[in-house]
């Protein structure tokens, strides 16, 4: 059936640290799920930054979470850099940010959502060595 979710019952365990948002879905049909930074951070012009979401996922095997830019970050002219989570990374999720080096030093919120994270399967295949292709 087309209209069945097969993955509608999982859940993932997610520990967050004080002060933490939990990450959540903005509206019924989104994808991604919004970051939001644990504490304010200041991004200096040119210089990558991790801003840290205290945000840990134990994500089941086979799936993999995907941190993607917002368009209101880019507004801002603040790259975030993609990133992928494995189900064996039990590290914080930190987004890494570059503000333009052109651009004026800026100030993100704990009310900024600075990226979405996607969650998504994976496929494993074998890989089998031919020429000619």
């Amino acid at each position: 059936d087309l209209n069945t979710n097969p993955l509608e019952d999982l859940i993932v365990p997610v520990e967050t640290g004080t002060g933490a948002t939990l990450p959540d879905y903005p509206t019924t049909g989104a994808a991604g799920m919004g970051l939001f930074p644990m504490q304010n951070t200041r991004l200096e012009p040119g210089v990558p930054t991790l801003v840290d979401t205290g945000v840990k996922f134990e994500l089941p095997f086979m799936l993999v979470a995907h941190v993607v830019g917002k368009p209101e970050m880019a507004l801002m002219r603040v790259l975030v850099h993609g990133d992928y989570i494995s189900c064996d990374d039990k590290s914080p999720i930190c987004v890494l940010m570059t503000l333009d080096a052109a651009s004026e030093a800026v100030e993100v919120l704990t009310t900024d959502c600075v990226a979405s994270l996607i969650i998504l399967p994976v496929a494993r295949p074998s890989l089998q060595r031919h020429s000619g292709l």
